[in-house]
């Protein structure tokens, strides 16, 4: 069997990103936002063709989705359970899912309008592809949607403080691969339940006691590993920007 064409492969990828990203951004920016979907698809489309989108082991999708946790639970979001789905699932591989117990309605209430909300969300959603990368030999640059929506929260945050973008993008990387090493271990010992089990949940005492050893606080970014810094620099440059498209919506 002919295996199909990459450039045919990276359109069919975007065709399928592309409404999953206009819909983040009409919930971080205003339902009512006019977004271009065919530059959302192109710029999706480049990327993967540049860095194609590679099916998860079950080890890499279980450290995927143990990063969540942990990055949910260092924003106070509150990591709630997880769980892994093995093949045939999603776009290929092992894929899964990650939730939490305290939702923030960044679209409307009273975190509308908070940019520590914004750069909290994007930790959530950056913690599973970067311990993905870093612990578990996986992909970053698969968890493209992700990866862009965190990118759009961050922008998002800089807007509502009059600050540049590329700053608060590259801080929130640095941050959350920071917030990834130091609480490797954690990401480990529940990647290792999930392993077993294929769903985990707070409930459980083994959860709550590994949950336990997380605690909001300075996170070292200067003492980053040179693979983490690397993945940083990567991710930084990849991901497209649609900033301008943004300030035209």
């Amino acid at each position: 069997m002919r295996s199909e064409n990459p450039a045919s492969l990276a359109c069919k990828h975007a065709a399928l990103l592309a409404p999953e990203v206009v819909r983040a951004i009409r919930k971080i920016r205003g339902f009512a936002a006019v977004v271009d979907a065919d530059a959302i698809r192109g710029g999706i489309e480049a990327c993967v063709s540049e860095h194609p989108l590679r099916p998860g082991t079950r080890r890499q999708a279980v450290v995927h989705e143990a990063g969540h946790l942990i990055g949910f639970e260092f924003e106070d979001l509150i990591a709630g359970g997880a769980c892994v789905n093995g093949p045939p699932f999603g776009r290929g591989g092992w894929g899964g899912e990650a939730w939490r117990y305290r939702e923030r309605c960044i679209e409307h209430g009273p975190w509308a309008n908070d940019p520590l909300a914004f750069i909290r969300e994007a930790t959530g959603r950056l913690a599973g592809p970067i311990a993905e990368e870093v612990l578990g030999d996986g992909h970053a640059l698969t968890s493209i949607r992700e990866l862009i929506e965190a990118k759009l929260l961050t922008a998002r945050a800089a807007e509502l403080s009059g600050r540049d973008g590329g700053f608060f993008w590259h801080a929130a990387l640095l941050r959350t691969a920071a917030i990834v090493e130091r609480h490797a271990n954690e990401i480990e010992e529940i990647a290792e339940m999930l392993m077993h089990r294929k769903r985990v949940n707070r409930d459980q005492p083994s959860m709550r006691r590994i949950l336990e050893r997380v605690r909001p606080a300075l996170v070292a970014l200067a003492g980053l590993s040179t693979r983490s810094t690397e993945l940083v620099r990567l991710i930084e440059t990849a991901v497209p920007s649609f900033d301008a498209l943004l300030e035209a919506s």
